[in-house]
Formats: structure tokens, sequence, C-alpha cells
């Protein structure tokens, strides 16, 4: 028999829900508390999808690659065109502690090399590298189960762009939603970025657009990851002070290479 009041009570649990987790601060204390209890529970809700990258795969970005998945594309504008991928970032798009923001993605497998070239420029002056705030284009490994509900951000990046006062190559790696930055200053907004995993060892290299000569930017271990990863292109933008965000940035000659 239909029960009127039980309804009532799930449609009211399932609204308090929704203003809770979506209003919640993610890197809050009380987010943090939800999470230890309700994690165990909801990563097990994670459907890991049988799709899987080949063992060699590489791409011009000038289409659109198939099963590829969009996380947050509400937060940007994008186009495949003659010129590869280019992403303009609309509102702010930030990758830091346990926020997670837009990317393009795929799954892959055990050890992975990971390369491609990024070039960042401001999206109202195309001639001009980004030059304020927090601007990046890039790479990243990421753990499918930081999409559970509550759940907590666990990744490694690379990127290039601007960041705070100058351009420069940034690596982060976040650990259940707390991040370690490793950056170097670059001459320029291009590179081309490249994550290397072998195990739970990650390495980190960028190099100037078609130089010979890759430069390792950082090197870690991540032992809790696990054997099937989130691979993707990424963006970075903060918007402070409401200015608003202004890059576009630019991807090409996808390589990925994994056993």
């Amino acid at each position: 028999m239909f029960n009127y009041k039980v309804f009532l009570f799930l449609i009211f649990l399932v609204g308090i829900f929704t203003i809770v987790f979506f209003k919640m601060d993610r890197d809050g204390p009380y987010y943090l508390e939800v999470s230890k209890k309700v994690l165990p529970i909801t990563q097990q809700w994670v459907v890991v999808s049988d799709k899987k990258l080949p063992s060699v795969f590489e791409s011009d970005l000038t289409e659109d690659i198939i099963d590829w998945k969009w996380l947050k594309p509400n937060l940007i504008d994008y186009r495949f065109d003659k010129s590869g991928l280019t992403v303009i970032v609309k509102e702010e798009s930030v990758w830091w502690r346990n926020n997670s923001a837009a990317g393009l993605f795929h799954l892959i497998d055990d050890d992975v090399e990971l390369q491609v070239y990024v070039k960042t420029r401001k999206a109202s002056d195309n001639t001009s590298y980004p030059d304020r705030d927090y601007q990046f284009g890039g790479i990243i490994l990421r753990d499918p189960l930081s999409n559970a509900i509550f759940g907590r951000e666990n990744y490694v990046f690379n990127v290039v762009g601007y960041r705070g006062s100058k351009l420069q190559v940034e690596t982060k790696s976040t650990e259940n939603g707390l991040s370690k930055v490793v950056a170097k200053d670059w001459p320029s907004g291009d590179a081309e970025l490249k994550i290397v995993r072998h195990g739970q060892h990650i390495k980190m290299y960028a190099r100037e657009l078609h130089s010979e000569n890759w430069i390792e930017i950082n090197s870690l271990e991540r032992r809790d990851f696990p054997d099937t990863l989130e691979i993707g292109l990424i963006v970075y933008s903060t918007g402070v002070h409401d200015r608003g965000t202004d890059i576009a940035i630019n991807f090409t000659d996808l390589k990925i290479d994994h056993n």
C-alpha cells in the first residue's frame, strides 16, 4: 500500500540533502565530517565505465574525440577546429584542495605516459598571455572515486599559465582534498606538458614548444591511486574580486601511451 506520509518524508530528505550538498563548502569542516561518515557508502555508488583507452592513443584534437566526457561543461565554452581544441572559461573554474572544475576525461588502466601541447592566451586578446590571478591549462590524472557524493579529491596535475604574479608551469598533488604545489618560472604561456605514471611513482615534465629537452618539474609517490584513473585535459581560472575570468586555452597533439 502506498504510504503518502513516507513519500513526503522521503521528498523532504531529498530536498534537505540537495540543499546541504550543493551549498556546503567542500573545504569546510562540516563537509569533512559528513564525508567521513557517508563516503564508505557513496563510493560504492560510483560507476566506473568498462570503456578504456587503447594502449596507444593520439589525436590532433581538431575534432571531437569519441567517448571522452566533460566535467562541469557549464563553466566553459569550447570548440574543435583546425587549430585544435580551444576552451574559453566563462566562470571561475578552480582545481584546488577539495574543489573540482572543468575538464575533458576518459579512463585508463595501469602505467601511462600522457603529453599534450598547451597554449594559453587572454580570451579578450589572443595575442597576449594571461596576466592576472591564476589562469592555467594542462593535464591531470584523477581517482574516479573523487566523483562520489561527499567525495574527497585525489589527483595530480601539470599545467601552464599565469600564477599569481608570473608565468609558470605548476604541478599539484591533491590527496583527500589537501593540495601541495610545486611550480617553476616559465618564459611564456605555452608548453608541452607530460605526466608519467609507473606504479605508485609519478613524474611531471615540461618543455618549450618544439624543444627536444624535457625539464622535470616534480616527482612524487601516490600509493593511494587505484589501477584505473581518469585521464584528462583541464582548465583552471580564478576570478578574484569579481573581475571575472580572462583565459582561452588551446590544446593540440595529445599523445597517450600505456601498458
